[in-house]
């Protein structure tokens, strides 16, 4: 079911958005993504096998739109339904769950063609589960940092420690092409592993504004498996890597701290699989810590809470 499309803009915008039994935030996310100060040229929905009331909402919403119907049964796959249906030449990706400011899209043109890059993120604010709290998260940047390659991205993550997510990533459609999209063996993180693909030999840019807003703590979500997440996180980084001191040290830490959230907080088939995957990435020195550290549950613990990994 396709709808009349926006009117096409000097730089059009192709929003794609995920949507998973979402029917307690999919009207919220859809109003924040039509009510743009620059509008998008065309809204893609694509309904992922969800069992809830989402699609009818959806389709009742009253917004110019294209919904994709499909059983991907995965964020990558939904997202690689909704790059194939695509028209615009940039991909602006908006999760069910979150929002956009009213001036993202706009303040993303500005600097995409002022910088020239394949590849944009943006700072975020927090958003409760209901919608209505915003908490504003402080940025570490004052300034718009740029940087070319994977190497360079990799010094912005280790000062923020994480990947700022979907909702705050726009792509060249060209670009993505050129890599084949989303990866969809990744059971989670495959949003960081798709950025690190994109940004390869490529520039781009992080804006410390905060123009989206992520909703926190949302029951039943990917990322809130943390055991999980932080071992795909590394499986990403690791399929991505490149030789430089500061790629190799990243991956030391993201090893060390799968492990141990999984010695922590996992079963014994996510120690079996942290151990396969991360234990050959660490130092000697950090092997030692780990025998000694793994016998101290409550030590382990307070290493992975802290910004010490």
């Amino acid at each position: 079911m396709c709808l009349s499309r926006f009117q096409v803009p000097l730089m059009n915008f192709s929003v794609i958005i995920p949507c998973h039994n979402a029917e307690a935030t999919i009207l919220q996310c859809l109003r924040s993504a039509a009510g743009q100060s620059l509008p998008p040229y065309e809204i893609i929905v694509v309904n992922d096998a969800s069992s809830d009331s989402s699609r009818q909402i959806i389709e009742s919403c009253n917004i110019p739109l294209c919904l994709v119907n499909a059983s991907m049964e995965s964020a990558a796959g939904a997202r690689n339904a909704g790059i194939e249906a695509a028209r615009g030449h940039w991909l602006a990706f908006l999760d069910a769950d979150d929002v956009w400011y009213r001036d993202h899209l706009n303040r993303a043109t500005q600097l995409i063609r002022k910088h020239q890059v394949v590849g944009y993120l943006n700072h975020y604010d927090r958003l409760s589960v209901d919608g209505q709290h915003v908490t504003h998260k402080r940025c570490r940047n004052d300034s718009v940092v740029t940087g070319f390659g994977r190497n360079d991205y990799v010094k912005l993550y280790s000062r923020y420690r994480h990947f700022v997510g979907m909702s705050a990533c726009i792509v060249e459609r060209e670009a993505a092409g050129r890599v084949g999209a989303f990866d969809e063996s990744m059971a989670r993180t495959e949003d960081l592993e798709f950025w690190l693909r994109v940004i390869k030999g490529q520039p781009w840019l992080f804006d410390p504004v905060a123009s989206s807003a992520y909703r926190k703590n949302v029951p039943n979500s990917l990322s809130s498996n943390k055991v999980s997440a932080a071992l795909y996180r590394l499986i990403a980084f690791v399929k991505n890597r490149e030789d430089s001191p500061a790629f190799s040290a990243l991956i030391r830490r993201q090893a060390l701290r799968a492990l141990l959230k999984a010695i922590v907080a996992g079963d014994e088939k996510d120690r079996s699989r942290a151990y396969e995957v991360a234990y050959r990435e660490l130092s000697g020195a950090q092997k030692v810590l780990l025998r000694v550290v793994r016998r101290t549950p409550a030590l382990v613990r307070l290493l992975t809470e802290t910004r010490w990994l």
